[in-house]
C-alpha cells in the first residue's frame, strides 16, 4: 500500500511540472503557437530560390481538409475545408480559404498574407489574382493536392504548370534550427503522454483505464488545447467506462491478471516543420 502510494505521489508531481528550456517555453505560452517572423522569411527565400531555379514567376499553392502542409508551412494557416494561395516574390501572398466564417481566424493566423474567402471557387479566385499579377503562359508552378477541374482551370489560363511537390518535400527535409526546437515540444509532450500510460498500469487493471490516465495527461499538456475544460475529459471516461464487454472477456480476464500492454501511438498536432 505505502509502495502505491508513493507511485502516485510521484505520478503527481510529474503531472504539475513540464520541464522546457525558456525559448520552448515560449512557444508553448504563445497565444497560439506561431513560427517566427525569421523561420518564415527563411522558408519564404528557399521557395523563391526553388522558383528561380525553374524559372517560374508565381506559386499557386493548395490544400483541403488539413491536406496540403504547403499552405501551413508558407502561412501559418491549418488548411481546414480548403486554401489556395498565391506567393509572388516580393508581393505579399494572396490566400483565398473556405468557409466563409474561417476568414476572421485565418486573417489572424496568416498575417502578412492577404487572406480572403474564396467565393464560390478557391482556384477562381487565385487565377483573377495570378491576372491581376501579371502571370505569364508557362510560368506558374504548383505545390499541393489539386484535383482535375482545378489543374484544368489553371492550365487553360496559364499553359503549362510546372509541378514543384517533388522539390517541396526536399526542401522540407532539412530541418532549421526553430524546426527542431518544435520537434523537441512534441517529444516532451509524446513522453509525457507515455508516462501518464505507465503510471495507470496495474496488475489486473483493465486497459480501458489506462486509456483514461494517458488522456487525463495528454489533456493537461496538451499544446493547442491546455485550456479545455476538464468535462471533456469526463465524457471520454464515461464512454470508456461504457464500452461493453462480452461474457467470455471478462471470463479471461478473471482467470489470467497477467498480459501484455501494446501501445501503437498516434498524434495529431498542427506542426508544419
Amino acid at each position: 500500500m505505502a509502495v502505491e502510494v508513493r507511485a502516485q505521489q510521484a505520478s503527481a508531481e510529474r503531472a504539475t511540472v513540464l520541464t522546457l528550456p525558456p525559448p520552448l517555453r515560449a512557444i508553448l505560452e504563445a497565444e497560439y503557437p506561431r513560427f517566427s517572423a525569421a523561420e518564415m522569411t527563411r522558408r519564404r527565400a528557399a521557395i523563391d530560390n526553388l522558383l528561380a531555379e525553374f524559372a517560374v514567376e508565381h506559386l499557386v499553392y493548395c490544400g483541403a481538409n488539413r491536406f496540403g502542409s504547403a499552405v501551413q508551412w508558407l502561412t501559418g494557416w491549418p488548411v481546414t475545408a480548403e486554401a489556395v494561395g498565391v506567393l509572388t516574390p516580393e508581393i505579399p501572398d494572396a490566400l483565398f480559404i473556405q468557409h466563409v466564417n474561417h476568414v476572421p481566424l485565418a486573417r489572424r493566423l496568416a498575417a502578412p498574407a492577404e487572406v480572403a474567402w474564396g467565393g464560390g471557387s478557391s482556384i477562381a479566385a487565385a487565377i483573377a489574382a495570378l491576372e491581376r499579377r501579371g502571370a505569364r503562359p508557362d510560368r506558374v508552378g504548383v505545390i499541393g493536392p489539386m484535383t482535375f477541374e482545378q489543374h484544368a482551370m489553371l492550365a487553360a489560363r496559364f499553359g503549362t504548370i510546372v509541378n514543384l511537390n517533388r522539390r517541396y518535400v526536399r526542401l522540407r527535409q532539412i530541418k532549421s534550427p526553430e524546426e527542431i526546437d518544435w520537434m523537441r515540444i512534441g517529444a516532451t509532450l509524446t513522453d509525457r503522454g507515455m508516462a501518464g500510460l505507465c503510471d495507470g498500469l496495474q496488475p489486473a487493471r483493465r486497459s480501458r483505464r489506462a486509456r483514461l490516465y494517458r488522456a487525463r495527461r495528454h489533456q493537461r499538456d496538451s499544446l493547442f488545447r491546455r485550456d479545455a475544460d476538464d468535462r471533456s475529459v469526463d465524457r471520454r471516461a464515461n464512454a470508456i467506462r461504457r464500452q461493453p464487454q462480452s461474457q467470455s472477456r471478462r471470463r479471461r480476464r478473471s482467470r489470467n491478471q497477467r498480459g501484455v500492454l501494446g501501445i501503437s501511438w498516434t498524434s495529431a498536432a498542427q506542426f508544419r516543420g
